[in-house]
């Protein structure tokens, strides 16, 4: 197995974000391994966007771009909590692997499933390392 590189998207609005909905023309099912990280307000794009310290979750996901098309704990509680129900203030980054998750009842789709958890935990782990705390929305 290869570990592929990694490589986040640009910042982008999370009301911005691409919404699968019903125009969706592949199974609902497939999906990419991948990672996503929200912040809040816009973050500068000069730190490692795991890094930047508006960051606010970092996850991972069998399916990332359905993961932030529908809608997310993290990002229920940041409205709740900030008055931004629409997420108007909310950015997202992420990065969808070259894995689908097809495979993930096989050996090597549950070995590259634990590469993508483990690069999430490497991330919070480095902004934990940073800052001396989670990102505010990551529970533990």
């Amino acid at each position: 197995m290869y570990e592929p590189e990694m490589r986040l998207s640009k910042w982008r609005a999370w009301i911005a974000r691409d919404r699968l909905g019903d125009d969706f023309d592949v199974p609902h099912y497939f999906g990419l391994l991948g990672i996503y990280i929200l912040a809040t307000p816009s973050p500068s794009q000069e730190e490692p966007k795991h890094l930047a310290p508006e960051v606010i979750y970092i996850g991972m996901s069998g399916h990332v771009t359905r993961r932030t098309d529908k809608t997310h704990n993290a990002v229920k509680r940041y409205g709740t909590e900030t008055g931004d129900a629409d997420g108007l203030h909310l950015f997202y980054s992420e990065w969808l692997s070259p894995w689908s998750n097809l495979q993930l009842n096989t050996n090597i789709g549950r070995s590259r499933f634990a590469y993508i958890q483990y690069i999430e935990r490497k991330l919070i782990w480095e902004y934990a390392e940073r800052y001396e705390r989670l990102p505010k929305y990551n529970k533990r």
